[in-house]
């Protein structure tokens, strides 16, 4: 039994279908027609539709052609002739559909082999496979097409998992990643140092950054916030690192702002009155250290004058939170190792349980500095942190005030025996 193909064109554009199908090429073809006449009927035939009355059409047509191709070879014809004989119209249009139809074929065929490659990571849904089709199909252009460019722009109005596209574009994504990385230091203000102190965590925050931008090209709302996220988590890992090393600069929270400024929205305003004060800050903290032996300047009051000035109440939060996140990071890590030495955790809880602990010493950090001039909204701020505590670490403190407790009893004891 063989395989036939279906053409169509729908309101999605042009369609392949293929079907099995037991027509067999015309008797009377076959009867009448040389081997070379019937075989390129039949190569025609197998692909497409075809009634008796089409194939006989079709073999006399190549039958006619054949003579008079003959016949001017005999008598030395110009090329001009032969290619007039050569370009008959029924035998181009069907050349022509036989054309369209194994693009079709290519099409369909590396279509199935995305789905394979999609299905192997995470199984796609019949919805997600026929809204990827009914994309990708209409924009191959059988003048010249370029699947992954076409996969690119489809996939993420269907797909936002990156999973998909590490997989599906993982060497581009590998190659801009690590261009990505060897950048970050200048970028940052850093010396290639850092590259050698904390190149995997870079590698992996650039190539979270880029995967974001792969899953979710059409939605600035989910990929800004997506970005944040991949920030919150990244950014305090590395920048504990850097510090450790002795590698990472004083910032300032107006330099902080002014990275995130697409996050926060800021307006033309606010950047240039940012810009300002950083200037004027470095120029105070050189004009300190000149003076004062190279000691440090205390920029506390002059952050908390200015940057209010600015930025709004939620602006500054965010600053806040990206400024503090070193410290709550490594809150986080000390408390991981306690509950690690207590056996409160395994390994496989660390990702839920370090998010929580993250959020939780953040919000503890950023809340005194956020209402320092409000001390009873901070009080009610601190009140409902620690009324959100994390579970764990209630465990880990009811722990530790037991043993607190038997600590202070054997001292009692000790303390008051006598000889």
């Amino acid at each position: 039994m063989r395989k036939k193909i279906f053409l169509f064109v729908g309101a999605f554009g042009l369609f392949v279908s293929t079907g099995a199908n037991s027509q067999q090429i015309s008797r009377e073809v076959l009867q009448r027609f040389n081997p070379s006449v019937v075989t390129r009927v039949y190569s025609v035939a197998s692909k497409l539709s075809m009634s008796d009355a089409d194939q006989l059409t079709l073999a006399k047509t190549y039958g006619r052609r054949d003579s008079l191709v003959a016949s001017a070879l005999k008598r030395n014809a110009g090329l001009s002739e032969m290619k007039e004989i050569l370009n008959d119209t029924l035998i181009c249009h069907y050349d022509s559909l036989i054309e369209i139809v194994d693009f079709g074929e290519k099409n369909n065929s590396h279509l199935q082999k995305t789905f394979e490659t999609l299905d192997a990571i995470k199984p796609l849904t019949d919805d997600q496979k026929t809204g990827i089709t009914r994309l990708f199909l209409p924009k191959c252009d059988i003048g010249g097409c370029v699947y992954a460019d076409i996969l690119r722009e489809v996939l993420p109005r269907v797909l936002t998992d990156t999973a998909y596209y590490a997989a599906l574009f993982k060497s581009e994504i590998e190659r801009k990643s690590r261009e990505a990385t060897s950048e970050y230091p200048a970028k940052s203000g850093l010396s290639e140092r850092a590259i050698n102190v904390a190149g995997n965590l870079i590698y992996s925050y650039q190539k979270a950054l880029l995967l974001a931008n792969y899953a979710l090209p059409y939605n600035d709302t989910e990929r800004r916030q997506m970005v944040y996220n991949i920030g919150l988590y990244y950014r305090p890992l590395i920048d504990s690192i850097l510090v450790r090393h002795v590698l990472m600069t004083p910032k300032s929270q107006f330099t902080v702002a002014l990275n995130i400024k697409s996050l926060l929205k800021l307006t033309d305003d606010q950047v240039s009155r940012l810009v300002e004060k950083n200037a004027e800050l470095q120029k105070l903290r050189r004009e300190y250290s000149l003076k004062n032996n190279g000691g440090e300047y205390n920029s506390t009051d002059y952050h908390r004058k200015n940057l209010r000035e600015i930025l709004t109440e939620d602006q500054v939060n965010k600053v806040l939170q990206l400024c503090y996140q070193s410290q709550a990071q490594l809150e986080c890590d000390k408390t991981w190792g306690e509950l690690k030495k207590k056996q409160l955790v395994t390994d496989a809880d660390s990702v839920k349980i370090s998010r929580e602990l993250y959020f939780y010493y953040i919000e503890k950090k950023v809340i005194p500095e956020l209402y320092y001039d409000k001390p009873d909204l901070k009080a009610e701020k601190l009140y409902k942190n620690n009324f959100f505590k994390p579970e764990i670490l209630k465990r880990l403190e009811a722990l530790w005030n037991e043993e607190k407790a038997k600590a202070a009893l054997r001292k009692g004891k000790n303390d008051s025996f006598v000889w």
